[in-house]
């Protein structure tokens, strides 16, 4: 029974990690965050969150040239950016579909 306990108190940390993963570079600065790059250069759905997971720190901007790739094909840009910087997505050749969490 304990080694039950065990695996099933492993698997749920193990989801929260993975649920924590995010995709992106981000540099904090005066309480906020701003998204600067791919953390993983295979990314085709990119969600830029509301706040940097694992805090209560606001992701408010992406920035100038931050997303140099053509994998990404779809972006989630959540509700608390108010910035998008100067050729934020240029090279983003097969992105099709952007959603702004509002």
């Amino acid at each position: 029974m304990k080694r039950l306990f065990l695996s099933i108190c492993f698997l749920l940390f193990a989801n929260y990690l993975l649920a924590q993963q995010i995709d992106y570079t981000y540099t904090e600065s005066g309480g906020e965050a701003k998204v600067t790059g791919l953390a993983n250069d295979n990314v085709t759905h990119l969600v830029i969150h509301d706040v940097v997971p694992g805090t209560t720190t606001p992701i408010t901007e992406i920035a100038d040239w931050a997303f140099i790739t053509e994998s990404i094909d779809t972006v989630t840009i959540g509700r608390n950016v108010e910035k998008i910087g100067n050729s934020a997505f240029n090279w983003c050749e097969n992105l099709e579909i952007v959603t702004f969490l509002g």
